[in-house]
């Protein structure tokens, strides 16, 4: 028969809805029942996408043996860390904190009062891979809550102060002085990890670490020539290495070996969403013709395949199909000469597909064996045509309001820099969906999407996401409408999530029930941190509207995270780069002529998200009193630019050559339009 969790509608916690053991999902009844029978809780959190889930799952969840121990033992809950990033990054700092790194799928093992005891990733059914075994850990850890309570008792406690701790947030900084040293400090920093061959930043398993080059992309515009190279070099790397699909698009999740060669498999909405922020800020600084292409390719990735009919953007893919990692994604030279014929040959040198194989069962990993990529469109054509015929990876169709934002704001980005206004109405449409089919009914955000509706009231980071996103949208031309909403979002985002006592953020809204501890929101981990983003969108929405209770709030933020800015500036590295725009003034760039005027689309190609440009009419629509007004008129009769930055404004100018020089005169400047 079936378990509780069949009656839940996340595809995670639907994948295990057969297993024998009696799982609950995270909620009262477990909670109680932990406290009435005296119980451990046996907490096992992961995501639809994840392989290592899915292993610990036949190996350990499926087996009847395990099930019995774990059902007559414990309280097993099982958490979709998508659905409860809350609950996930409570016991994922535990997890990090009793072993130094962390993972999925996450085990913890809690008292009846949520307290940690102990924690771990993935653990084997029997003893291997220099692993204890799962069922050695269920007898050892049930026979220490029975029998040595007290040491358990006392090892909880010590934990949850640390958690608690963890949760007060950082230090009052003393004074400590914020430049823009930070970013400098930051980029130097990074350097010092860089990959000089392969890219990156260490060794295996490489993950894209996008906010770290978007720090280096900071650093190269403001001319440290050498965090330049190195964004230029991960970004030529990865767009030719196995974790880019080069038939279907899109990038998988990381790699398992330090040349982006095999990835593991799992495709996730973020990571497509971060990925052309890089790119494109790449794009913008060098017009390298890849950059664009791969910006292009995961643009058309995300459409195809992870877009509602209505809209909003599916979460992941899986790693596997047929009960394989990778399955779906592999070659073979036999195949591929079936496909191509007399073109087999020089496709499989080009891609790196051989007898041996890069993978298992002699598989291969298509990845560009040289730079160039000329000829083959028709191959991989055919390829992407025959491979869409095999068994499909599994996706998980929840709709997240965060990720949405995320995915949300490439689009936009990329509509502003690439001047393609249907990339803007995707981003938009996006948009859309949350606002009407992901509101609460006191006017918050739902955190998810999936059959039968929204649930699940929104933590900061679906709020700080989707208010960005709507700055984003406003930014590439998407009207007024857009800032109006922004400034609804952001003023929820204060009620809901803010400390005006000790300026920042929680990660969820007061009184949220069966939490240990209530979080703040600091570091960044793999999404940009809900602090951040929530004081970029603050900063820029004070900023258009003259609200200066927004742009306070920043200020005040960045001040009392100066001590962690300084001492561990790789760590906040959004947090860094809204920095780097407060202490350059928000710059702007407002042109008075109408939404079609070249110097428009021009401006709104030539910078990245850090300006803000609009048009005469939307500076009118929403500035009040600040340092734009009276910059919305035209000069001698022809459409004029004002370029805004370090709290002035230069006098206006009336064409692209004009516009160029007061862009690199006011520090904003990236290569011309006319090189691409």
């Amino acid at each position: 028969m079936p378990n509780r969790l069949s009656l839940e509608s996340s595809p995670y916690l639907r994948q295990h809805m057969n297993n024998p053991v009696d799982w609950f999902p995270w909620g009262d009844e477990a909670l109680s029942k932990a406290r009435a029978e005296d119980k451990p809780i046996l907490l096992s959190v992961g995501y639809a996408a994840c392989h290592w889930c899915h292993v610990m799952e036949h190996e350990s969840f499926e087996d009847d043996g395990v099930a019995r121990l774990m059902n007559e033992r414990f309280v097993s809950i099982k958490v979709d860390r998508e659905e409860r990033p809350d609950i996930d990054h409570i016991y994922m700092t535990a997890c990090h904190l009793f072993t130094g790194s962390g993972g999925w799928p996450l085990t913890v093992f809690l008292t009846p009062d949520l307290r940690p005891y102990f924690a771990g990733t993935y653990f084997p059914k029997e003893d291997k891979f220099g692993r204890p075994g799962f069922l050695r850990m269920l007898r050892s850890l049930s026979d220490a809550w029975l029998t040595q309570r007290d040491e358990v008792t006392e090892q909880a406690t010590r934990f949850h102060e640390a958690l608690q701790g963890l949760s007060a947030g950082p230090a009052r900084p003393g004074g400590t002085p914020l430049t823009q040293d930070v970013v400098t400090l930051s980029a130097q920093l990074l350097l010092k990890r860089f990959d000089a061959v392969n890219g990156g930043f260490g060794e295996a398993p490489k993950f894209p670490n996008t906010l770290d080059l978007l720090v280096l992309e900071a650093a190269a515009h403001r001319g440290m020539a050498a965090a330049g190279d190195a964004v230029l070099l991960t970004c030529r790397k990865m767009a030719q290495g196995g974790i880019h699909d080069h038939l279907g698009g899109g990038f998988h999740r990381y790699s398992t070996d330090e040349r982006w060669l095999v990835p593991h498999f799992e495709k996730m909405l973020y990571d497509n969403a971060l990925i052309p922020r890089v790119f494109l800020s790449a794009y913008r600084r060098t017009a390298a013709p890849f950059l664009k292409r791969v910006v292009e390719d995961v643009l058309v990735y995300v459409t195809r395949e992870m877009t509602h009919a209505d809209g909003g953007f599916f979460s992941t893919q899986d790693a596997d199909s047929e009960g394989e990692e990778g399955r779906f994604f592999v070659w073979t030279p036999a195949q591929i000469s079936t496909l191509l014929g007399e073109q087999a040959d020089a496709f499989c040198q080009r891609y790196g597909v051989t007898d041996a194989g890069n993978f298992e069962h002699a598989t291969s990993v298509l990845h560009l064996t040289q730079e160039a990529d000329d000829g083959m469109e028709r191959a991989r054509r055919a390829l992407f045509e025959a491979r869409e015929t095999r068994p499909r990876p599994a996706r998980d169709e929840k709709i997240l309001a965060g990720w949405n934002g995320l995915m949300a704001s490439a689009f936009c980005d990329a509509a502003a820099t690439l001047q393609r206004p249907d990339l803007l109405a995707r981003g938009v449409a996006a948009l859309d969906f949350i606002l009407t089919h992901m509101r609460t009914p006191d006017g918050g955000i739902f955190r998810v999407f999936h059959t039968g509706g929204a649930r699940i009231p929104g933590f900061l980071e679906d709020y700080a996401m989707v208010a960005q996103a709507l700055v984003d949208a406003h930014r590439a031309g998407a009207g007024n409408r857009m800032i109006q909403a922004a400034v609804g979002v952001c003023d929820q985002l204060l009620q809901r999530f803010g400390d005006e006592g000790e300026p920042g953020f929680f990660n969820t809204e007061a009184g949220a029930p069966g939490l240990l501890v209530r979080a703040r929101a600091g570091h960044d981990d793999a999404v940009p941190s809900g602090a951040s983003l929530a004081c970029s969108a603050l900063l820029s929405v004070g900023t258009l509207t003259g609200n200066t209770r927004y742009v306070k709030t920043v200020e005040r933020i960045l001040d009392r995270h100066s001590g962690e800015l300084m001492k561990r500036p790789t760590a906040y590295a959004s947090l860094t780069l809204v920095l780097d725009r407060m202490l350059r003034g928000v710059p702007m760039v407002v042109v008075a002529g109408g939404r079609e005027d070249p110097l428009l689309a021009a401006a709104r190609s030539l910078t990245d998200g850090s300006v803000l440009v609009l048009s005469s009419e939307e500076a009118d629509g929403c500035v009040e009193g600040s340092l734009l007004a009276g910059k919305t008129a035209r000069h001698d009769g022809k459409s004029a630019a004002y370029v805004c930055a370090n709290q002035s404004c230069q006098p206006p100018v009336t064409d692209l050559p004009g516009l160029l020089d007061a862009l690199s005169r006011a520090g904003l400047a990236i290569r011309p339009a006319t090189t691409r």
